[in-house]
């Protein structure tokens, strides 16, 4: 009796931990993508800053870390704005967007 109740407690404990280590994991792969796209969005608005004659509006694909990310860079309200849309790792439509000063 003891051993069928020691099995069950196992049997519950693991079927509660293994959705939310999925969950966990999934949720680090997501914040991982959103800050390295992140950054590479600010490295890509830098370069358009520093160079005033580009023409705008600009949109473009990458594929990074495995990902297909569009980037658009327009003017709004004398700022450049620069954004970046991307399907996460639970294939929901993620963007950021981040302005500077031309």
């Amino acid at each position: 009796m003891e051993s069928l109740v020691a099995f069950s407690i196992i049997i519950i404990l693991t079927t509660i931990f293994i959705p939310i280590h999925t969950q966990i994991r999934m949720e680090r792969v997501n914040h991982n993508d959103r800050i390295l796209i992140s950054s590479r969005l600010h490295d890509e608005l830098q370069l358009l800053l520093v160079k005033p004659n580009n023409t705008l509006p600009q949109n473009y694909s990458l594929i990074l870390y495995g990902k297909s990310v569009q980037f658009s860079f327009m003017m709004k309200n004398d700022l450049l704005k620069g954004c970046a849309h991307w399907k996460n790792a639970k294939f929901n439509k993620e963007s950021i967007c981040l302005y500077g000063y031309p």
